[in-house]
């Protein structure tokens, strides 16, 4: 990202003194660059990963925004109709992306609950939660896929996590999640009580060797989600 400006109009930074264009440049660099330096160093200042994760929507959308006004502010850059086209194109599919993740996809996995059935403590700080599907037949996946899990929250909340399916699909819908405790979240898993709410957004993923019928392999397994049931 470039600021394209005279440097003797960004140079006061002011309001009176700096065109419009200028700020949008600058605020869309800035936060560019404090969204990299937040992920690159997010331990540093020890930013829990919920606060990061706000923290990075926020910061995503500022800059997106911010660089769309630039680029519009300054003629040249959209002086044709496809140019227009393209940018117009773009913004809509980012609006689009936004909306589909934190309203429509929601709303879905709203509408098929699960239940914690069973929290079961296993070795090395890991628990298994067995999750139960609430009013539908629950969901069917392959070998190394995974789901996003919210344990005892909204789907509307900004924290999900990603976990592998530990077990597989049993005939009542239910299935295993094993957590190792590593960090705010999953450290709490062990005081889960059963009958939790649970949402689940899954299956995610194409890591199985069903789908590569014939190819060569090589495997290098870590994590719970290879774990045979």
């Amino acid at each position: 990202m470039a600021l394209s400006a005279d440097w003797s109009q960004a140079k006061p930074f002011t309001p009176s003194d700096t065109p419009a264009l200028v700020w949008f440049g600058g605020i869309a660099t800035a936060a560019l660059v404090v969204l990299v330096a937040t992920s690159v160093w997010r331990r540093q200042p020890r930013l829990s990963y919920e606060v990061w994760q706000v923290l990075h929507a926020v910061l995503a959308v500022v800059a997106v925004v911010a660089a769309l006004a630039h680029v519009l502010l300054v003629d040249y850059y959209v002086d044709s109709v496809w140019k227009q086209v393209l940018w117009a194109i773009m913004a809509a599919a980012f609006l689009w992306l936004l909306v589909w993740v934190r309203v429509l996809r929601p709303l879905r996995i709203r509408r098929r609950p699960w239940t914690v059935d069973r929290v079961t403590p296993d070795s090395d700080s890991t628990t298994v939660l067995t999750l139960s599907p609430t009013g539908h037949d629950g969901l069917r996946f392959e070998p190394g896929q995974f789901a996003w899990i919210t344990v005892g929250r909204s789907p509307f909340s900004v924290t999900s996590h990603p976990f592998s399916f530990c077990s597989s699909a049993e005939s009542n819908g239910s299935v295993e999640v094993a957590i190792k405790a590593a960090g705010d979240f999953t450290s709490s898993v062990a005081n889960v009580e059963p009958g939790t709410e649970v949402y689940v957004d899954g299956p995610h993923g194409v890591f199985s060797i069903d789908q590569y019928e014939g190819a060569g392999f090589c495997l290098i397994a870590g994590g719970w989600g290879s774990r045979p049931p």
